[in-house]
């Protein structure tokens, strides 16, 4: 079927079934360089592909230490929030404790404030009482004039109170 012949200069020529097919002329060395052109081919392509496989691993290392730390973020995040929503709420109970504490103060002090203007009417009183009464005895008035000698005596009293008092209250404001 197929005959192969080869001529002196390294030729080959093929007859199969009477037809001659025409002389190739190979050299081996044209195989050597077309193997190592294709070799130098498959270690260039080998040699991208490492590369695109190394830099594909770096980007997925490089991704995940990117989750990683934003992960680590947002906890840190959440933890902060959570510290200063508790801050805020002990700075608003201790701001409603100081409101409170302030209202019971504003009724105490008005409290204070009415006493004190009524001790000031009863002052203004005695001292009328007292001034009246010293009139009284200064003018020599009759003692008849009061009805019963118990409401003299605490008549008496009561002068003699209010102007003891008084002279505590001038001696306290001189200091």
């Amino acid at each position: 079927m197929f005959e192969f012949s080869s001529d002196s200069s390294g030729g080959i020529a093929c007859d199969f079934k009477g037809v001659t097919m025409p002389e190739v002329h190979l050299e081996v060395e044209d195989f050597l360089i077309q193997d190592q052109a294709g070799d130098e081919d498959d270690e260039e392509e080998n040699l991208t592909k490492l590369r695109k496989k190394k830099r594909m691993q770096s980007n997925r290392e490089s991704a995940k230490r990117s989750r990683l730390k934003k992960q680590i973020q947002l906890e840190e995040t959440t933890q902060l929030l959570e510290h200063l929503r508790q801050q805020n709420g002990l700075l608003r109970y201790k701001v409603s404790l100081a409101v409170n504490e302030y209202r019971e103060l504003m009724l105490r002090n008005r409290e204070l404030r009415m006493n004190a203007h009524n001790l000031s009417y009863r002052l203004q009183y005695l001292d009328l009482a007292a001034s009246s009464l010293s009139i009284n005895t200064t003018t020599a008035a009759p003692v008849a004039a009061v009805s019963s000698p118990a409401t003299a005596s605490a008549a008496a009293a009561a002068a003699a109170a209010a102007s003891a008092w008084i002279s505590e209250r001038k001696l306290s404001s001189r200091e």
